[in-house]
C-alpha cells in the first residue's frame, strides 16, 4: 500500500528571486507514495492505514523536531505523495539489524541516548493524546544531527479524553508490526490503553538495541520466545537464561547462534537494564510500569557507563 523512494531535486539558493539566474544546488528528499485505494478499504472496515490521517498529523506537527517533517504533499488520481527530507542517518532498523556483524554490540552510551530520545517521542504523543499504533524500528529515523524522529502516522488514532482524563481506546483489530505489538492488542480485550501499548513497542525496541535480536515474532503464547521470555516472565531470570545458554550450546546453525547470543546478552545486562525490562515487558498491563515510572527509572536517570 505504500512505498518510499529517494529522489534528487534541483533548487535555486535564492528563493526570493525566482526569475533571476541563481546558484543551483541539489536537495535529496524522500518521497513516500500511499495508495488512495487503502482509504476505501479503511472506510469499508477492511483496512488499517489511512493516508489522509497521516497527512493531517503531519500538517498538525509541522516544525516539531521529534517528527519527520513533510515539506510537500502531492496527489494524482491513484496516490498521495509526501515529500520529506531524507533521513541521512537511516532508520533504527538499519542501525540494529543492518550491520553485517550483529555480534558486535552497540555501546551502552549510544543505546541509552537513543532510548531517552524514544521516551521523549512517547511523551510528545501522550501530550497530544495520540496512539501511534506502529512504533517499530522502521518508523524511527535519524536526522543529520543524529537525533531521533518518528514517522508514518497512517495507523494513528486519537486517544479519547473525557472530563480532561485520558480513557481507553475501543479495540478495533490488531494492526501494526506484530513483533512490536503489546499482547493486549492480539487478545480479546474490548479496550486498551494507547499510551501503554506504544510504550510496550518502545520497550521491545530497547530489547533490540540491547541484544541486536528480535524478542518475538508474535505476542502470543504459541510463539516460543514470547511464551518463555514474556508470558512466563523469564527474561531476566538468571537460572532460566543459564539453562537456555546450555541448551543452545547443544544446537547447530542459526537458531543456536540466536539463542546463544540472546542468553549471553540477558546474563550480561546491568542491574538497571534488568530492573527496567523486568518491570515493563510483562503480559499483564496492570502490573507494568507506566511511562512516568520508566522516566524515573534507574536506567534512565543513571549514566550507563557507570551503572
Amino acid at each position: 500500500h505504500s512505498a518510499t523512494t529517494t529522489s534528487s531535486v534541483a533548487v535555486t539558493t535564492d528563493p526570493s528571486s525566482p526569475h533571476q539566474p541563481g546558484v543551483v544546488g541539489v536537495v535529496v528528499v524522500a518521497v513516500k507514495e500511499l495508495s488512495k485505494a487503502v482509504v476505501t478499504d479503511y472506510l469499508l472496515g477492511d483496512g488499517s492505514e489511512n493516508p489522509f490521517v497521516e497527512l493531517c498529523r503531519l500538517q498538525e506537527y509541522r516544525q516539531e523536531s521529534l517528527v519527520l517533517d513533510c515539506w510537500e504533499a502531492l496527489e494524482d488520481r491513484d496516490s498521495l505523495y509526501f515529500v520529506s527530507p531524507r533521513a541521512v542517518g537511516g532508520n533504527l532498523y538499519d542501525l540494529v539489524f543492518g550491520s553485517p556483524n550483529l555480534q558486535v554490540p552497540l555501546s551502552a552510551k549510544r543505546i541509552h541516548n537513543i532510548f531517552v530520545q524514544l521516551l521523549h517521542v512517547l511523551a510528545f504523543l501522550e501530550r497530544r493524546n495520540i496512539h501511534h499504533r506502529d512504533l517499530s524500528p522502521d518508523n524511527f529515523v535519524l536526522n543529520e544531527h543524529g537525533r531521533i524522529q518518528v514517522m508514518d502516522f497512517a495507523l494513528s488514532m486519537r486517544i479519547p479524553v473525557v472530563d480532561g482524563q485520558r480513557t481507553l481506546i475501543r479495540h478495533v483489530g490488531s494492526f501494526g508490526t506484530h513483533a512490536y505489538l503489546a499482547p493486549e492488542l492480539v487478545c480479546s480485550a474490548t479496550a486498551f490503553d494507547g499510551v501503554a501499548a506504544d510504550l510496550w513497542s518502545v520497550m521491545v525496541i530497547l530489547y533490540n538495541l540491547q541484544t541486536r535480536q528480535k524478542l518475538y515474532d508474535q505476542p502470543l503464547p504459541s510463539d516460543g520466545s514470547f511464551r518463555h521470555f514474556v508470558w512466563h516472565q523469564k527474561l531476566v531470570s538468571r537460572e532460566f537464561n543459564e539453562f537456555i545458554l546450555h541448551a543452545a550450546s547443544q544446537q547447530k546453525g542459526a537458531e543456536r547462534s540466536s539463542l546463544y547470543r540472546r542468553a549471553v546478552a540477558h546474563l550480561n545486562w546491568s542491574a538497571d537494564v534488568r530492573e527496567l525490562l523486568g518491570h515493563t515487558l510483562r503480559p499483564n498491563v496492570r502490573t507494568r510500569w507506566t511511562l512516568a515510572q520508566v522516566m524515573e527509572s534507574n536506567y534512565v536517570r543513571n549514566d550507563p557507563t557507570t551503572s
